[in-house]
């Protein structure tokens, strides 16, 4: 179900068409993956759809957004594999601002200027993967307009030793932490190998693959 007046089509073009998070290259075996920032749920449907022993735990903060992502996973059957959440996703548990953009899709709990405001409620992807009893996870999708440091950053270490691969959008911003550069060098600590893929339209990803020992 595509909304009119938000970029839901783009959505579809990012994730299916081109293939931005690198979806045909996970194990049709897979059985779990997390989407952080699943919007309207393109990305978790067609994860569900195309590896059928999967797991999806989607994270939505915004309740419009979340709305129309719960009425997906109904649409397409699929209540008992794709797992909603109305959460953001950052270092803590807490209620946070979330800052949304003019086309009511794009948000950031980083303030943005002239943008409508919301609270939302947050948690930490060592929550998530504790209350869920998540003991792997083949694919960790990260698309959260600049908290991908915040997130990444205060992760313990052995939660890192769960997660396989990670495909995230990433967003640079005056912090001289919060670069391509910074965050690939501190995955590639945590253990994987790492690519940095940046595009002409602005779709910037870092990929990881954690290294087999």
């Amino acid at each position: 179900c595509l909304r009119s007046g938000t970029t839901d089509k783009w959505s579809i073009h990012e994730i299916i068409l081109r293939d931005d998070y690198l979806i045909s290259n996970l194990p049709k075996d897979a059985s779990t993956i997390i989407d952080l920032g699943a919007n309207a749920g393109v990305f978790s449907i067609y994860t569900a759809l195309t590896h059928l022993k999967a797991e999806i735990y989607s994270f939505e903060p915004e309740q419009n957004n979340y709305r129309y992502l719960v009425k997906n996973i109904q649409m397409n059957g699929l209540t008992k594999r794709v797992h909603p959440f109305q959460l953001a996703c950052s270092s803590t548990n807490s209620k946070r601002t979330l800052f949304m953009g003019s086309d009511n899709r794009s948000y950031s709990l980083n303030q943005k200027p002239n943008s409508v405001r919301t609270t939302v409620s947050t948690t930490t992807l060592g929550k998530i993967f504790n209350n869920n009893k998540i003991k792997t996870c083949d694919l960790l999708k990260i698309d959260i307009e600049g908290s991908e440091y915040d997130v990444l950053y205060a992760l313990p270490k052995q939660i890192f030793k769960k997660i396989t691969r990670i495909s995230l959008e990433y967003h640079n911003d005056n912090n001289p932490q919060h670069t391509a550069r910074t965050l690939a060098k501190f995955l590639s600590m945590q253990g994987y190998v790492t690519q940095i893929k940046e595009s002409h339209d602005g779709m910037c990803m870092i990929y990881a693959k954690r290294r087999i020992l």
